[in-house]
């Protein structure tokens, strides 16, 4: 943001690469718009496995496996558990008036 501000010199990565006056880009260096890809700076780390193929390069990992089962059991009996936890904490509140005082023939309610 500094560099942008001072207004002397571009931003790394929002604009082409341009080479020094009189010499030629490195042959290592090319410029490519992935413009169209990238929606913003946030983008950049979910898309990076896309944007290195983009490239035309490999990222050398292929798409995660999916869980042992065993794992997916664990985890769906976690949840089964803590739902019944959860709902056996709720507790019957009875209703109140302005001042704090039980109405009378208040059942309650169910607290959250």
């Amino acid at each position: 943001i500094y560099r942008a501000g001072q207004l002397l010199r571009t931003v790394a990565g929002l604009q082409a690469i341009q080479p020094v006056e009189g010499k030629e880009l490195h042959p290592a260096l090319e410029n490519l718009d992935l413009t169209g890809a990238v929606m913003g700076h946030w983008d950049y780390r979910d898309k990076l496995p896309e944007l290195v193929r983009m490239c035309g390069l490999s990222t050398g990992v292929s798409d995660p496996p999916p869980p042992p089962a065993e794992l997916t059991d664990i985890a769906t009996s976690f949840r089964s558990a803590m739902s019944e936890k959860m709902a056996s904490l709720r507790t019957v509140v009875p209703s109140r008036d302005k001042e704090g005082k039980e109405k009378e023939g208040s059942k309650g309610k169910e607290a959250r």
